[in-house]
């Protein structure tokens, strides 16, 4: 089982060049992602693990349920598969073109035993 390691905020993309610590190294290999628009507020956490891609999904509506997915990915192509069917890419365009360039250069990255 993969551990999750969240960033302290959920605005923008978060990586870090070096890794001189284990929290630092874990930053480097996920990232958040968010987007308000009149609806509400779209947010995504992405972290290369070991069995590949691990996301989760908050839908945060002005009126209405919070919805949150956790999904893990273990190919590129089913990641951008399920990219490419989220309605997401309607609502918030440019969040759906930088979540599929975050997932896949998280998914090229190489995960540190540990």
């Amino acid at each position: 089982m993969a551990t999750i390691n969240r960033p302290r905020s959920s605005r923008g993309v978060h990586r870090r060049r070096s890794a001189p610590s284990n929290e630092q190294a874990a930053s480097a290999q996920s990232g958040s992602l968010s987007a308000r628009g009149h609806r509400g507020e779209m947010r995504f956490f992405l972290q290369r693990v070991a069995g590949g891609l691990y996301v989760e999904r908050e839908d945060i509506p002005r009126l209405g349920t919070q919805t949150l997915q956790s999904l893990q990915f273990s190919t590129a192509d089913g990641f951008r598969e399920w990219c490419d069917n989220d309605p997401v890419r309607f609502e918030y365009p440019v969040l759906h073109i930088d979540l599929k360039r975050q997932g896949d250069e998280l998914l090229q990255l190489d995960v540190p035993s540990g």
